[in-house]
């Protein structure tokens, strides 16, 4: 866990530093934030520093983040787009919610993908023998990669409904 912890935390230090040499070029340019798995993980830690006024962007800038099977899921900060989903993130919620740029972001979750749905069995023994059926099922599944043609409403998959809701933040981005 530790070295997973690092490489997140490496991960969002280089997110935020490419930004900032970014702004440091072109100071009025936007950004939206994606990532898959330890991707999502990365790029939702970098929108909570910018939503609670500490990332390398004043929050008007970041137009739009989508995480994929984000590990810190939290299903009370997160607007999930597609079925409605059990539990939360493997990795445990980010200790602060997404501030300013809360409503800029969404996330997707296939049922059954515990990365980012894992169920809540803490003070529940009787729901521990289903977690680690859930476990076994997830082992052998192919769920975690499936994002790619999981459909989230009637003619999107998960991918496609994203790529379309970020062309319109950046299409509708102020210019200059």
């Amino acid at each position: 866990l530790a070295n997973y912890q690092q490489s997140v935390a490496a991960g969002a230090k280089a997110t935020t530093d490419a930004m900032a040499a970014t702004v440091s070029r072109c100071p009025d340019v936007s950004f939206t934030l994606t990532g898959f798995s330890q991707g999502a993980a990365v790029a939702g830690d970098v929108a909570t520093q910018i939503g609670q006024g500490g990332g390398p962007v004043a929050a008007k800038r970041l137009l739009g983040v989508g995480l994929v099977s984000d590990p810190n899921r939290n299903p009370s900060t997160e607007k999930l787009i597609g079925p409605a989903v059990e539990g939360g993130g493997l990795a445990g919620a980010r200790a602060k919610d997404f501030g300013a740029v809360g409503d800029r972001v969404v996330t997707f979750c296939v049922a059954g993908d515990l990365i980012c749905a894992m169920p809540n069995v803490a003070g529940d023994p009787a729901r521990l023998a289903l977690a680690l059926a859930q476990l076994g099922t997830y082992l052998t599944s192919q769920v975690h990669s499936s994002y790619g043609s999981y459909k989230v409403d009637s003619g999107n998959t998960a991918t496609s409904w994203l790529a379309n809701w970020l062309n319109e933040k950046i299409a509708a981005a102020p210019k200059g």
